[in-house]
């Protein structure tokens, strides 16, 4: 078969048939854990406070550490993070406790959802890695290992990075085409996946300082127990940042004790600010403004574009508009319709989201409103 080079962007609504928790729902139950360890009354609460007081002359509204929302909390600590505002108290290079602490809970809860899922809700997702073709792209946006695990149980080869070199050298390198696989770019990080350079930074600094002290890291004193190796294969050019980023197939072993307050998964937690700490993968973005014009399909799956991720509302309406305006037939073969998926049941809740996605020519849609699911799979992908 021909490949058709076809994108599909998946977003919380792909995860949402095996009970994969959303923003509120995750909230809670990283709150719950939390509040089960000394790190609730230790480092949470003194944030959470600080953050309701916040909330409180910004808004003139009262709320509980219940009723916090998750973006906006992250939000408020990214800002003081990024911005030093903790003076000499800043943490590490990649954030402060709390913002270590929250990564990890995310992972955590979502890891443990995702332990759950049944045989009969994998048999949606095998199907799903089955019927992709190499060549094809997923551009996720979620955190879990969904996708890949679905591709591992049915033995698809994939990769987690842009390109494959034959080799390199100072002014580029040689791609590779020889591989039959599909491309998986987790746009927003995993929860299995973590950078080495602080680490290594760290050590280097105390051997600067002279100090007896040796640095450890939960994933990288133990690479043999984690199980954790590079995300990348092949030769990379020395400043390519995801040859750092290890995937660790042992989480299991990672989660057991309490969370770090220093090192956590490589995740854009769910932040209004989240695009400041996207520098170990933005490499994943390279290039992207062209995407959609060469392509032969191209599906949006679960993803309803938050208002405030300005960030992906431009690179979206970009690759939907070049798919949708541009050629429609290249070398005598015809792009198919864009499919678009989500669940609405009202008819304001899917003007909602015609709204916010208010560039695509919805004439030339195939709209699917029921989510992604066993029933709508097979007018999913064709």
């Amino acid at each position: 078969m021909k490949k058709r080079y076809r994108i599909f962007i998946i977003g919380a609504g792909f995860s949402r048939f095996a009970g994969l928790p959303l923003g509120a729902e995750l909230w809670k139950l990283c709150l719950s854990r939390a509040k089960n360890s000394v790190l609730y009354e230790n480092k949470l609460k003194s944030d959470i406070d600080s953050f309701i007081r916040y909330k409180k002359f910004k808004s003139n509204k009262s709320i509980t550490e219940s009723q916090i929302d998750l973006e906006e909390f992250i939000s408020y600590l990214d800002i003081e993070h990024f911005l030093a505002l903790k003076g000499s108290d800043t943490m590490t290079s990649t954030g402060n406790e709390t913002q270590h602490l929250l990564r990890n809970l995310i992972a955590e809860e979502i890891f443990r959802k995702q332990n759950l899922i049944t045989e009969s809700q994998w048999k949606l997702y095998e199907n799903f890695a089955n019927r992709l073709l190499p060549g094809d792209t997923i551009l996720s946006l979620n955190y879990d290992t969904i996708i890949e695990t679905a591709f591992e149980r049915v033995g698809r080869k994939f990769r987690l990075f842009p390109q494959r070199f034959e080799s390199v050298n100072p002014s580029g390198g040689v791609v590779s085409y020889n591989q039959e696989e599909v491309t998986v770019l987790k746009l927003h990080g995993s929860l299995d996946w973590f950078d080495i350079t602080p680490f290594e930074e760290f050590k280097k600094y105390a051997e600067r300082m002279g100090s007896s002290y040796k640095p450890t890291h939960p994933v990288f004193s133990n690479t043999m127990t984690m199980a954790a190796e590079k995300i990348v294969d092949g030769p990379r050019q020395p400043d390519d940042h995801l040859d750092k980023i290890f995937r660790v197939r042992n989480m299991k072993y990672y989660f057991t004790g309490l969370p770090s307050l220093t090192h956590s998964p490589v995740i854009l937690a769910p932040s209004h600010s989240k695009i400041v700490y996207i520098n170990p993968i933005k490499s994943f973005w390279f290039g992207m403004n062209a995407y959609g014009h060469l392509n032969f399909g191209l599906s949006i799956i679960g993803f309803s574009l938050p208002e405030h991720d300005e960030y992906l509302y431009q690179v979206i309406y970009q690759m939907c508009d070049n798919y949708q305006n541009r050629e429609q037939i290249i070398s005598g073969r015809r792009k198919t319709k864009l499919t678009f998926v989500n669940f609405a049941k009202a008819e304001k809740d899917i003007e909602k989201l015609k709204r916010r996605f208010n560039f695509l020519d919805w004439n030339r849609v195939n709209s699917i409103w029921e989510g992604f699911n066993k029933e709508t799979f097979a007018n999913i992908i064709k």
